[in-house]
């Protein structure tokens, strides 16, 4: 289940490492093993007031008019971002920039570890004792996000705290890519309103 979009329409369809091996693909039917490629697109439910996601495996995806998430394509590794990127500016300069390339390896390899190496209560009292919180609201941060978290920290440096609502939640995508590169905070704003800050400014770090 999802939320809406910010124009009121499904959230843009996402794309990333499966975090499980339970999804089955919406289109062939197979099991999408987990660390693979998953996309899941969202619609309009016929149960309840928001939208479901369909999972698929990245090749068995169908094209959607509004475009996969660009931070979700931005946490790709670099030549992953080439293939499912739908910024042409974007990858023209990923392909001349070996240092962003080098970061998004770092990134991934920093992910796989804490994915395949790392128990999940590890992950979350990691991402707990560096201030963040395992929780958005009243429901639970994803663990596949929460590897994001830690995986962006150990591998680039603590971010620091969002400038317009004061939390520890800012999530940053595209290390090294400059105006191409995202970063947004998941935090709120007041207890009703989530912080709606976004920037491709490169965040600030902390040791």
């Amino acid at each position: 289940r999802g939320g809406g979009g910010g124009d009121g329409g499904p959230p843009l369809a996402t794309i990333g490492p499966a975090p499980t091996g339970r999804a089955k693909c919406k289109k062939c039917g197979g099991a999408i093993e987990k660390g693979t490629l998953r996309v899941t697109v969202f619609s309009q439910s016929h149960f309840h007031d928001g939208f479901d996601g369909a999972n698929y495996h990245a090749e068995c995806a169908p094209n959607t008019a509004r475009g996969l998430d660009p931070k979700c394509v931005l946490l790709l590794p670099w030549r992953d971002q080439l293939a499912f990127s739908g910024d042409d500016a974007q990858k023209a300069a990923l392909r001349s920039n070996p240092a962003a390339q080098r970061a998004s390896e770092r990134f991934v390899e920093t992910r796989r570890i804490l994915t395949t190496e790392v128990k999940p209560k590890d992950v979350k009292a990691l991402v707990e004792e560096n201030g963040y919180a395992l929780l958005s609201g009243p429901k639970p941060i994803p663990l596949d996000v929460l590897v994001d978290i830690a995986a962006d920290g150990l591998a680039f440096g603590r971010l620091a705290k969002c400038a317009a609502c004061g939390s520890r939640a800012l999530r940053h995508a595209g290390a090294g890519q400059g105006a191409h590169a995202l970063t947004w905070c998941t935090g709120w704003a007041s207890a009703s309103t989530a912080c709606a800050f976004s920037t491709s400014q490169a965040p600030p770090r902390e040791a």
